[in-house]
Parts: structure tokens; C-alpha cells; sequence
């Protein structure tokens, strides 16, 4: 491949292949794993309240520390009175 063949030639420019590949590796992930979070709406049209789906009972965040995970006693009751 001609990629190859230009970094083997200009060796000094391999570090800075790597760094971004890593860089646009990670920016990828991040913004595919930010569109499958409930809290971003798409299409707002077909979905207008998608905060309504979001479980209190999971974490929403990348990496909490120690944090325990209990359902809101009142959201629970609104929920039962709005499922009957």
C-alpha cells in the first residue's frame, strides 16, 4: 500500500500515524456509543420524550466511583399511577 511504503520511507512520521489513529479511533467510539445513550434524541419527531425511558435504576454515566444505584420511590409511584 502506498501508505505504508511513504511512513517506511519517512520513518520520523510513524509516531504521529499512531497518535492518530488512535486519536480518530477514539473519537469514533465515543461518538458511536454517544447515539445509542437515551438521553440524545435523533429523531424527535417519532420519539419526543425519550427521557421517559430512562431506567433510574442504571447508571448513565462512563465511570462513577462507589455510587449505588437505587429507584426513586416517588418516580415508581407516578409510573404505577400512569401504567393503570
Amino acid at each position: 500500500m502506498p501508505i505504508f511504503r511513504y511512513l517506511n520511507k519517512h520513518r520520523e512520521l510513524i509516531p504521529l500515524a499512531i497518535i492518530m489513529t488512535t486519536t480518530l479511533s477514539g473519537m469514533a467510539y465515543t461518538g458511536i456509543r454517544a447515539l445509542k445513550r437515551s438521553d440524545i434524541i435523533i429523531d424527535r419527531w417519532n420519539n419526543p420524550e425519550p427521557w421517559e425511558k430512562v431506567d433510574p435504576s442504571q447508571p448513565q454515566k462512563l465511570f462513577s466511583i462507589h455510587q449505588k444505584w437505587e429507584p426513586i420511590r416517588e418516580l415508581e409511584e407516578i409510573r404505577k399511577v400512569y401504567k393503570e
